[in-house]
């Protein structure tokens, strides 16, 4: 996984965020991890999601790709 450190090794953009809005850039991303993109928020995101998909979509998964994980595991976790 990147982070805004090796980013700032290789794009001058990224250098100068870095350099100059570090402390401003941790603050929000600590408060985002905190509210929209928290472990639980993001796992209610994907159930919603998966759960509009109509049945007969994922059957024609199954058809397609019968190999993957989803035709044998049946739940979120």
């Amino acid at each position: 996984a990147g982070s805004l450190k090796g980013f700032a090794n290789q794009n001058r953009l990224m250098k100068l965020l870095y350099t100059y809005k570090f402390d401003e850039i941790q603050k929000r991303y600590n408060e985002l991890r905190s509210t929209v993109l928290s472990e639980a928020n993001v796992e209610n995101a994907f159930v919603s999601y998966m759960s509009a998909i109509p049945r007969a979509l994922l059957n024609e998964d199954v058809k397609i790709w019968p190999t993957i994980p989803s035709t044998e595991i049946s739940n979120v976790s």
